[in-house]
C-alpha cells in the first residue's frame, strides 16, 4: 500500500446512514481503502481493482468488532448493494466494493428500485 496515496469517497456516503454511525462509516471508508487499487494475483485468486480477499477474522482484528457484528455488517452492506462477497478457497472472501464516487447514496439507489423516485 503506498503511504502518501489518496483515495476517493462518494460524496453520497456524507449522506447516508453510514456517516451517522462512526463505526459503521469506518468500515466502509476501511473497506474501501483497503480494496486495491491495481489487480494482482493473491492466494492463487485474481483480485481485480476495487476487490480485496481477506478473511473474517483480519478484519475482526482490524476493525475490532466481534464476528457477529461482522457478519450481519457485511449481510446489511451487500443487501444494499455497497459490497458484493464471494466465498474462496479456505477462509478466503473476495469481497467487491461497488461504490463509486459517482454512484448515487444507498438510500437512493434503492428508492430509485422500489420505483419510489
Amino acid at each position: 500500500m503506498k503511504e502518501n496515496a489518496f483515495i476517493k469517497l462518494p460524496r453520497s456516503l456524507l449522506n447516508s446512514q453510514y456517516f451517522d454511525d462512526p463505526r459503521l462509516f469506518r468500515f466502509v471508508v476501511g473497506l474501501i481503502a483497503m480494496a486495491r487499487f491495481v489487480p494482482e494475483e493473491r492466494r492463487g485468486t485474481y483480485v481485480s481493482t476495487g476487490q480485496l480477499l481477506t478473511t473474517k477474522k483480519e478484519l475482526t482484528e482490524k476493525f475490532s468488532i466481534p464476528r457477529s457484528s461482522l457478519t450481519r455488517i457485511l449481510c446489511q452492506l451487500e443487501e444494499e448493494g455497497i459490497i458484493k462477497t464471494e466465498k474462496r478457497t479456505g477462509y478466503d472472501i473476495l469481497i467487491t466494493v461497488l461504490l463509486s464516487p459517482q454512484s448515487p447514496a444507498p438510500s437512493t439507489m434503492l428508492k430509485e428500485q422500489a420505483g419510489l423516485l
